[in-house]
């Protein structure tokens, strides 16, 4: 699935120690910003930035969006696509897929998954938690993954600080649909 292997990328950097970190004065204790994703919100301590729109020649893909960002330890991603009529999507492939790229990626070794069947505004969506090793250091994760017709948004976030997990469950518990 592309949002993965998006995420993948950007998380790369994390695995091979070439975090990047903006200075910024925002409090970054607890998630605070409120950020829209076509429609998905959350509140999330750091802003993400549009990286790309479009990128797929799919022709199973309408439209798809990621936004992301990498500031002060945390590595954050939101992975928006729209499908075409008829093209099944499905929360346990976009979760095992998620898991399966991770445990692929160089470098990862230890990985330790749990999924948990979650609700985002009413609608089911899958919780996706993870520690592991990357490059020999510690790395926490954790994802997102819902649809609503056929439109699915993933989240995605890692940090090798421990601390940052509190940080991550609450940008996960924060993600709602406008009402």
């Amino acid at each position: 699935m592309p949002a993965v292997i998006a995420f993948l990328v950007a998380a790369a950097s994390v695995i091979h120690g070439q975090e990047t970190a903006t200075p910024s004065t925002r409090d970054k204790s607890s998630p605070s910003d409120e950020q829209e994703f076509g429609g998905l919100i959350i509140r999330c301590p750091i802003r993400l930035v549009h990286t790309s729109e479009n990128v797929t020649q799919n022709p199973g893909i309408k439209h798809q969006e990621s936004y992301q960002a990498d500031e002060n330890g945390l590595l954050a991603g939101v992975y928006s696509m729209e499908a075409v009529e008829g093209m099944g999507l499905s929360l346990e492939g976009a979760a095992a897929g998620s898991i399966k790229k991770m445990s692929q990626t160089p470098g990862v070794t230890s990985l330790k998954p749990a999924i948990e069947d979650v609700t985002v505004s009413g609608i089911p969506a899958k919780r996706i938690t993870y520690s592991s090793l990357a490059g020999g250091k510690d790395l926490y994760g954790g994802g997102l993954c819902v649809i609503k017709g056929q439109h699915i948004w993933i989240i995605s976030l890692a940090s090798r600080d421990a601390a940052k997990v509190p940080i991550m469950k609450a940008i996960l518990d924060s993600a709602r649909f406008h009402e």
